[in-house]
């Protein structure tokens, strides 16, 4: 039998596929905290969905605290990003709207970020949770926008003031993760989610 290659310890080498290590770590250890509770997800999970040794992991990260916190900063920066593209687009409040609301619930479609959250919140190092919060209240700013433009443009109502839309919004947000009494998904895809909660918004403030 011929002897197993071993992984090396510590800073792996250089990616094929071109994508930093780090950033393999970060996307793995996302989808893991998404699927299931911090508390369940291990390094040595971590390690192995992304092919490289635990040591390789703290080298990068200093423990699963910061590697949560980072890896949850990545993902609501990338949906951060989409929301200021689609802005760039010029498009009406309801097209926006819609953009923003699939972009955002495909990406955490079968979770329940409010629960996610508390249980993180109880474990997570107090530097750690304050970049989460940091993370939560830029994602806040970036719809905030959507509902700025659209108030420089005319769309909103004189008496709905941005801060009260993106606030409103983002509860209504919430809904489109919901389960019935059942554990079943209100909705049957992200898409037909934001179609409802964009038409029962905007009729409420234009």
């Amino acid at each position: 039998m011929g002897n197993k290659q071993k992984r090396p310890l510590g800073r792996p080498p250089y990616q094929v596929n071109h994508i930093p290590t780090d950033e393999v770590i970060l996307q793995v250890s996302a989808k893991l905290f998404l699927e299931r509770p911090y508390q369940d997800i291990s390094m040595d999970e971590i390690a192995a969905a992304a092919d490289v040794t635990k040591a390789t992991v703290y080298y990068y990260f200093a423990n699963k605290s910061e590697l949560y916190a980072k890896s949850m900063d990545c993902m609501m920066g990338r949906i951060r990003m989409n929301i200021r593209a689609m802005i760039s687009q010029r498009k009406s409040l309801k097209e926006n709207l819609l953009d923003v609301t699939v972009s955002h619930l495909t990406a955490t479609f079968h979770l329940d970020l409010d629960a996610l959250l508390q249980s993180a919140k109880n474990v997570l190092l107090e530097k750690d949770w304050e970049r989460m919060s940091l993370a939560i209240r830029l994602l806040e700013e970036e719809i905030a926008a959507v509902f700025q433009y659209a108030k420089e443009r005319g769309e909103i109502a004189d008496d709905f003031s941005v801060s009260f839309c993106s606030q409103a919004f983002l509860s209504l947000l919430k809904i489109g993760n919901k389960r019935d009494v059942k554990g079943n998904l209100i909705y049957e895809s992200p898409k037909a989610a934001a179609e409802q909660i964009v038409r029962f918004f905007c009729k409420g403030v234009s």
